[in-house]
């Protein structure tokens, strides 16, 4: 015997209302931990940075008070990618690079010819890093990021004080294949990169990733980098990604009025 129509609507309204109740708890929860979520994500964003700046070293174990005692060692500074001078026209411990790239009234749209990042997009602002030691620059921390195989990869890159050797490149986030592409994290790999020149001696960025193994005796040693076997596209990318950020629609120009400076 089937049960009463008026059984049935209690039940399916039961159900309805179980399903809404819990949407409502799922809802809560993430705006109640997201606070915590953000502050979580910019430590461990501020603890890349110190490394990159060379306040830690990639295997310390450092608490988040003494990431944050060494992240204030570092000037941060908001960069007029257009021009390559200062700006205040935001904070830059706030302001959020990628976000402002998909607005049209903060970017702008990259020449095809020099995407190599494979962006489409560049905001009009940028955040920087500078170390300093007796009024000179030790490092100067980038950030960067670029299109990989499956995601977008960003990372920082720093530079020593001739604001062309490389000291430190560091994989930030990512989603490639586990594996395969997310071997770009790996630390052996990452390594390789400290001491290479990015620029030769006519100022283009020349730094890349090799084909395969880079014979240290040849020329071009100093601006390869070995390839990783199997994961060919990612590291490309993060190649191209480097090189982008280091030419004229990245850092170029704010390179070029750091070394007038100095």
């Amino acid at each position: 015997m089937s049960p009463p129509r008026e059984s049935l609507s209690q039940t399916f309204a039961m159900a309805i209302g179980v399903a809404l109740a819990c949407s409502l708890l799922v809802s809560a929860a993430v705006q109640y931990f997201r606070p915590m979520q953000l502050a979580y994500v910019a430590l461990e964003r501020n603890r890349v940075i110190v490394q990159s700046g060379g306040l830690l070293s990639a295997n310390e174990i450092a608490s988040d008070r003494e990431v944050a005692s060494a992240f204030r060692n570092l000037e941060a500074r908001l960069v007029d990618l257009r021009t390559g001078e200062f700006s205040a026209a935001a904070d830059p411990m706030v302001y959020n690079q990628r976000e402002a790239a998909l607005d049209e009234t903060s970017s702008s749209p990259i020449p095809e010819e020099f995407d190599l990042a494979k962006l489409g997009r560049r905001a009009h602002f940028a955040p920087v890093y500078i170390r300093r030691e007796n009024d000179g620059i030790v490092r100067v921390v980038l950030p960067i990021y670029g299109q990989g195989m499956w995601s977008v990869i960003s990372g920082y890159l720093s530079l020593g004080p001739d604001l062309n050797t490389i000291e430190a490149l560091h994989i930030f986030e990512h989603e490639e294949t586990p594996g395969i592409g997310d071997r770009i994290e790996d630390p052996q790999w990452l390594e390789k990169w400290s001491g290479k020149r990015v620029f030769d001696q006519g100022g283009v960025p020349r730094v890349r990733v090799a084909g395969g193994v880079v014979d240290p005796t040849s020329p071009e040693a100093l601006h390869a980098v070995d390839a990783i076997t199997g994961a060919t596209v990612t590291a490309d990318a993060v190649s191209r990604m480097v090189r982008f950020w280091m030419g004229r629609e990245g850092f170029g120009p704010f390179l070029d009025k750091l070394r007038e400076q100095q």
